[in-house]
């Protein structure tokens, strides 16, 4: 499951218990409004509760790991970077005759 979803589950295990939030942020060692914002969603489970979580409601929760997605590098790809770019002006440069330089020199002085 993913991580945000796990408040909304949270909410079913701990109800099924009979367990209320202040019962549960107790042996968490959080407070009730902590619990109130996982379940709602206002914030995510940090993951050093889960196994407390796992322990306390006696389920286990499995997370979808984030680091297995595939990064899109298709802005990578799209075109010269901006340090290619000014390589690139840069070589234009060195092969440029002198009226050109000086032609240039004048028109950054401005």
């Amino acid at each position: 499951m993913k991580l945000e979803d796990l408040g909304e589950h949270l909410l079913k295990f701990r109800k099924s218990l009979g367990m209320t939030q202040r019962e549960l942020a107790k042996r968490l060692g959080v407070t009730p409004q902590a619990v109130g914002q996982w379940e709602s969603g206002g914030m995510d489970v940090p993951i050093k509760r889960i196994p407390q979580l796992e322990d306390i409601l006696g389920i286990k929760i499995e997370l979808e790991d984030i680091n297995q997605k595939p990064f899109n590098t298709d802005f990578i790809k799209s075109g010269p970077t901006h340090f290619e770019r000014r390589v690139s002006i840069i070589e234009q440069v060195i092969n440029t005759d002198e009226e050109t330089l000086t032609l240039l020199e004048r028109i950054l002085k401005k």
